[in-house]
């Protein structure tokens, strides 16, 4: 999402006037978000592991992500309806498109269960809630009035809401070893 435009000095743009005739339009797409990351991850059993069939779990998991947006592409081009402009108004035109990469951190919260099925085969279902930091990115345009100006691109709320069923296999029979 677009959120805001300064000048050179920082300060805010004035608001365009309705009157000039001038049009700005603007071309955004961005081609894939990918997130690959490494983390370590502590589960906490909320019943004893005695002979119960149903296991309830609570989670914790930190690390880092690698962030990747690909054809990340921007274009604004400007042009007057009216005669009300006074100067060509193309040369304000801007063009971007590149991709960027980042790492960032994550943090994770688990819940779940698991429920002995057999002996040998265990099922269940977990629910996790992941925060990502910002991803931010400096860069140059590939066409703009201001030679070499540099932009910033910040994506933010890059959580995720995951539910996974998960299963294993032998899962109680290891459980009995070391019971026993």
């Amino acid at each position: 999402m677009f959120n805001m435009l300064t000048l050179l000095d920082g300060s805010p743009a004035p608001e365009l006037d309705p009157n000039s005739g001038a049009i700005s339009t603007v071309n955004a797409t961005i081609g894939n978000l990918q997130i690959a990351s490494i983390r370590i991850n502590t589960l906490v059993n909320l019943l004893p592991l005695q002979e119960r069939s149903f296991q309830p779990y609570l989670g914790l998991e930190t690390g880092v992500s690698w962030a990747t947006i690909t054809n990340l592409y921007f274009e604004e081009r400007f042009s007057c309806e009216t005669t009300a402009c006074i100067d060509d108004l193309s040369s304000f035109d801007s063009f971007q498109h590149e991709d960027l990469d980042d790492i960032v951190l994550l943090a994770t919260g688990h819940g779940g269960f698991e429920y002995i099925l057999t002996h040998k085969i265990v099922a269940g279902i977990r629910f996790s809630y992941t925060l990502h930091q910002d991803f931010n990115s400096v860069g140059t345009y590939i066409e703009h009035k201001q030679e070499n100006l540099t932009k910033s691109n910040n994506f933010t709320n890059l959580n995720l809401i995951s539910v996974v069923a998960t299963s294993g296999i032998g899962y109680d029979c290891l459980q009995h070893q070391i019971r026993e």
